[in-house]
């Protein structure tokens, strides 16, 4: 099966990040469909089963089918195949870190880059962030940059 893969580096170990992946009450930090879990588990582990909450409110049951310990993990959600996550250290205090959907759920891969994002947030709380003008959060702002009026006795000309 062919499947759509996306990445982001982050600055922590790798065990710290697969923490993150593998125990079931940090998935509705970094997951943004996911709000809650139901499991007997803490942590992923081959055969574990149960059910997440999702953002569109019904509770769908998940099995933990594959683990490779501090590598990999994918499972089955609702009886079908649907992401894997991967860690590997590339650096010191660095990793890499790559979902994969199945192509058949290729715009899922939006989701799974937001995912990521908030994982390395998770990570590196210490990161600076870059600051955010007005105008990017909203162009219709009135603190938006608006260019300066041309000076008096000249007029601007429209270009058709």
């Amino acid at each position: 099966m062919r499947h759509i893969r996306v990445s982001i580096e982050v600055s922590a170990a790798a065990d710290e990040v697969w923490s993150l992946l593998t125990e079931f009450d940090q998935w509705p930090k970094w997951d943004p469909t996911v709000v809650d879990v139901e499991s007997e588990a803490t942590r992923v582990a081959p055969g574990v089963t149960g059910r997440v909450k999702t953002i569109a409110g019904p509770w769908i049951p998940f099995e933990i089918t594959e683990v490779e310990q501090r590598q990999s993990w994918t499972w089955k959600v609702a009886g079908m195949h649907a992401t894997g996550h991967a860690v590997a250290a590339v650096g010191y205090a660095r990793t890499l870190v790559e979902f994969s959907v199945p192509i058949a759920f290729m715009p899922y891969a939006v989701v799974l880059r937001a995912g990521l994002r908030r994982l390395q947030r998770l990570a590196e709380p210490d990161a600076a962030q870059p600051p955010r003008s007005p105008t990017s959060l909203n162009p219709r702002s009135p603190t938006a940059t608006r260019s300066a009026p041309p000076p008096a006795g000249r007029r601007r000309r429209r270009v058709p």
